[in-house]
């Protein structure tokens, strides 16, 4: 899947903007955008699912609350990070509005996050939602995804990452991968460090269902099924790295290669979940 014109100035684009607005009444959230939903389905023959679009639903799935802006930028030591402008709060909603993996269950500045679509790993195989009138309001969904999951947790306190990752906005998590690590290395090797944005307070357990090697949708049990609590973005292990090391991308002779970012392959188990 390749990085499209839902980028450029297209829906992805259209919503971030949107959930950055104050609404006067926000139950209408997708009432308000139904207009141009349908017209956008009778020109496409696309599918719409509270707010995303069967055509595209991995990179409509990748969206994270945005509650300021943020500076990441690299300099001697490492990377720095800085977080300005004004507060966007999060609102959960008092009463149903949209399934926890639509971005119109919350009341929040959201931004959705580029995937590395040459290299997916979940699968999206069924996707389903209520509506209470087309386009517009819905009264439950749900959306069964395979891929590999991990459980995570929150890094113990005093947790030095390198300087040189680009970890410093979301809370700091971890979890064990034992894939191709043997059992006097699994220790100190096997940890990948990411960063995770909670859509309201942090909470575990949590499970991580990784859309592509390093983008990983935040997930929490609800009786058979799961909600959506997050988005994070985990690193590739030490060993992984030592083994592998990522290519400069300014090194123009190696820009053909391509190492994924995260720590995540097509190898690793996978299970399906249903999230609600």
């Amino acid at each position: 899947m390749e990085d499209t014109g839902h980028w450029q100035g297209g829906w992805l684009k259209h919503i971030q903007d949107y959930s950055s607005r104050k609404l006067t009444v926000p139950d209408d959230k997708l009432t308000a955008l139904s207009g141009v939903a349908q017209m956008i389905a009778i020109n496409t023959k696309d599918t719409y699912y509270a707010g995303l679009w069967k055509s595209h639903l991995p990179e409509d799935l990748a969206w994270r609350v945005y509650p300021r802006d943020e500076s990441r930028a690299l300099v001697e030591e490492g990377f720095a990070h800085e977080t300005f402008g004004d507060v966007y709060p999060v609102i959960v909603p008092s009463h149903y509005r949209a399934p926890s993996w639509s971005w119109a269950s919350l009341d929040a500045r959201i931004l959705f996050v580029h995937l590395d679509y040459g290299n997916l790993v979940a699968d999206i195989l069924r996707c389903h939602v209520d509506e209470c009138s087309p386009f517009g309001k819905v009264s439950g969904g749900w959306i069964k995804i395979w891929g590999p999951v991990f459980e995570i947790s929150a890094c113990p306190a005093g947790t030095k990452t390198d300087p040189k990752d680009p970890l410093g906005f979301g809370l700091l998590v971890q979890f064990q991968l034992d894939a191709g690590i043997t059992q006097d290395e699994k220790l100190h090797d096997g940890i990948s460090y990411g960063e995770a944005f909670f859509d309201v307070a942090p909470s575990f357990p949590t499970y991580a269902l990784f859309l592509d090697p390093s983008n990983a949708l935040l997930l929490q049990r609800s009786e058979q099924n799961y909600k959506r609590v997050g988005l994070a973005k985990f690193l590739r292990t030490a060993k992984q790295r030592l083994l592998e090391p990522l290519i400069d991308p300014l090194d123009i002779a190696f820009r053909r290669e391509h190492i994924p970012y995260g720590p995540i392959s097509c190898t690793d188990a996978c299970m399906t979940v249903t999230i609600i």
